[in-house]
């Protein structure tokens, strides 16, 4: 089992791809931008394998979220 977390603010993009990953047996958690993102990876107690990260999003946007998961110790 893949861990997934989408950053995705379009909800339709999400759920398919959500949908999509959960029949193949992969676990999968969507945050709606960047600051949401950053949540849901600190709080991750088991990590995340892959992050998918929508670029134009209100609030935090993927180059900023990219920017602080890079930066962050």
């Amino acid at each position: 089992m893949v861990k997934v977390l989408f950053v995705e603010d379009d909800e339709t993009v999400a759920r398919t791809w959500v949908r999509y990953l959960t029949r193949h047996g992969h676990e999968s958690t969507v945050a709606p931008d960047g600051l949401a993102g950053l949540e849901v990876l600190a709080q991750s107690s088991d990590g995340v394998d892959i992050v998918f990260c929508d670029f134009n999003m209100p609030g935090m946007d993927g180059y900023g979220f990219t920017r602080a998961v890079r930066t962050d110790p």
